[in-house]
């Protein structure tokens, strides 16, 4: 079935910030937004920060940085000072879908839901976030629990496959189209996505900076944001 396009604000002169995974650098990106303004700001996932500190603790990677405590007992408190500007992000393996409302209205952090297309400025982008899992693939979303959710569908994907878009995001990279040698944990599944985009595949999920090229489209791995400031790439719309 065709899927609907979803614009989020249709002004074309902006660029177009796309951010490797955050976990938790919330400083990291209200210094990314004072250095570059105006701009949209989209997540290849893993933006991890949470709504309680069991799920932080929880969370394999988030629990050891001690400024996320502070972070999450804002969150709670409903005292965090929202973001500059809107961040847009996939869903990552390190994210909570429960958290979605909280989030968007205490932090200005707002989830793109898998298999939609959206539109920034003048680009569409086709959004897949989370990783493929073979036991919880064909599940509804509705039916994911918790960590279970990190997996993206098999209604979602499909309901991407029906659709066009300019830019493909990614949490987990492709299978095929990356640089020889490069380890990544791949999926099959997203080639075809990739097939389909007219310009961008970006992804995140390894944590491994590379710029490659696949017939016409450009091809972008993003390193973790928490650990390279430099993990972003930029869209002139």
């Amino acid at each position: 079935m065709q899927g609907e396009v979803k614009q989020i604000i249709s002004e074309s002169n902006k660029k177009i910030v796309v951010i490797g995974d955050p976990h938790g650098n919330i400083r990291g990106l209200r210094q990314l937004m004072e250095n570059i303004g105006d701009a949209f700001y989209l997540s290849v996932g893993d933006v991890a920060v949470f709504s309680s500190r069991t799920k932080l603790i929880a969370d394999k990677r988030a629990w050891r940085h001690t400024e996320n405590y502070e972070i999450t007992d804002r969150i709670v408190a409903k005292t965090f000072q929202p973001l500059k500007y809107p961040l847009y992000s996939l869903f990552g393996n390190h994210d909570q879908y429960e958290d979605l409302e909280i989030l968007a209205e205490v932090c200005n952090i707002h989830y793109l839901n898998n298999g939609n297309v959206y539109q920034f400025g003048e680009l569409t982008f086709g959004v897949m976030g989370g990783v493929y899992s073979n036991k919880y693939h064909t599940y509804k979303r509705e039916d994911l629990r918790g960590n279970k959710n990190q997996a993206f569908t098999q209604e979602e994907y499909n309901r991407l496959l029906s659709q066009e878009y300019d830019v493909l995001l990614t949490h987990q990279a492709s299978e095929v189209y990356t640089p020889g040698g490069l380890p990544l944990r791949g999926c099959r599944l997203i080639n075809t996505l990739v097939e389909a985009a007219r310009s961008y595949h970006i992804h995140g999920h390894d944590h491994r900076s590379y710029l490659s090229t696949y017939k016409d489209k450009t091809i972008i791995g993003l390193s973790t944001f928490l650990h390279h400031s430099d993990a972003y790439y930029i869209i002139n719309s």
